[in-house]
């Protein structure tokens, strides 16, 4: 699988894997807001943070 394959498949490709980043990232915050009302641990909470500011870069 050379590079220009992967290429030709970026091209085809790109909007599905971007609606679908999206779709899991909005998934991971509505899930993480069922938690808010408990104590998370540090590593969930920077998942959290990670997803919510990847969203913003995704609709970008």
């Amino acid at each position: 699988m050379g590079l220009s394959s992967v290429v030709d498949w970026w091209e085809v490709s790109q909007l599905h894997v971007l609606v679908l980043s999206s779709l899991i990232t909005q998934w991971i915050l509505f899930i993480s807001s069922i938690g808010r009302r408990f104590a998370i641990p540090w590593w969930l909470r920077s998942v959290i943070w990670l997803a919510y500011l990847g969203s913003d870069a995704l609709v970008i």
